[in-house]
């Protein structure tokens, strides 16, 4: 297996957010509210689903939304953006995944819990990135975990015992398996989808951001990761959570404190409900 034979395989993930990238291409070059409703209007699910989730508390306001084009006028080019991101992948990402120990939807699921962290970790320091960025990074992150999982064939059992036998992460037991992670697969991915470098480097060093030419706001990322897992465990029976002050050079690279990472994640925890709203429409 090499990263090349994954991105050959990567075909029906990677034909998903097509109308994704359009939009993402559009939106670079200011185009007008009328020519981004156009690239949505053509993809009848897709389009459901964006006037779906627009008429949940999150998005709706005061009124309800009934057209497309009045979805795209309201939410405004980047929260369009996002929200059309999250459509086109949530499908993709719901699958189970047993060589992680994932059943269906737990890939989505954290997915999201990291971009809304992502969210509210960005709004506690100054970013050159948007929040919409730091959304989008954090929903796009795992991405390589869904090929690699499909992939793996006979070393999913393996692979499995390596994670419980060492106590290795997953990303250090892909590496030291299969000789890359899945952060530089997420990142090739969205390479091919023309997506921006702030992102492809933020998602392909999620684990490391040392390494990164964007090292602050993958430190966001990474971060939003760890904390997505954190809470995670918080919930789960017989799982003791790691104490946030252990990422103590992720916090001091945002040049924040625990405590605002506490309260930070209060609000991720309030904000729970958008996930469930995402899974129960996707």
């Amino acid at each position: 297996m090499t990263v090349e034979s994954l991105l050959v395989e990567a075909k029906a993930l990677s034909a998903a957010p097509q109308v994704a990238c359009k939009l993402n291409r559009l939106i670079k070059k200011s185009a007008s509210t009328d020519q981004m409703a156009e690239v949505i209007q053509f993809d009848a699910t897709l389009t459901g689903r964006i006037l779906q989730l627009c008429n949940t508390p999150a998005y709706r306001g005061r009124s309800e939304i009934s057209s497309l084009h009045e979805a795209v006028t309201r939410l405004g080019s980047e929260a369009l953006r996002r929200l059309v991101w999250q459509v086109s992948m949530g499908s993709q990402m719901s699958a189970a995944l047993p060589a992680y120990g994932m059943e269906a939807g737990d890939i989505w699921r954290h997915s999201m819990t990291t971009a809304i962290a992502a969210e509210e970790l960005w709004k506690l320091s100054a970013f050159e990135e948007d929040m919409n960025a730091a959304f989008t990074a954090g929903l796009l992150h795992d991405l390589g975990k869904v090929l690699i999982n499909a992939s793996l064939d006979s070393l999913v059992y393996e692979f499995k015992d390596y994670v419980q036998g060492e106590g290795a992460r997953a990303h250090e037991a892909e590496k030291n398996l299969l000789g890359f992670d899945h952060g530089e697969i997420s990142g090739r991915l969205l390479a091919q989808w023309e997506l921006s470098e702030v992102l492809i480097s933020a998602v392909t060093h999620h684990h490391h951001p040392e390494a990164s030419d964007k090292k602050r706001f993958s430190s966001l990322v990474s971060l939003a990761n760890e904390c997505a897992h954190h809470q995670k465990d918080k919930l789960t029976r017989g799982k003791t959570p790691t104490p946030l002050a252990a990422y103590g050079p992720l916090i001091d690279e945002l040049k924040i404190t625990v405590m605002d990472v506490e309260k930070a994640m209060r609000l991720v925890e309030k904000r729970s409900a958008e996930v469930e709203v995402s899974m129960a429409v996707l």
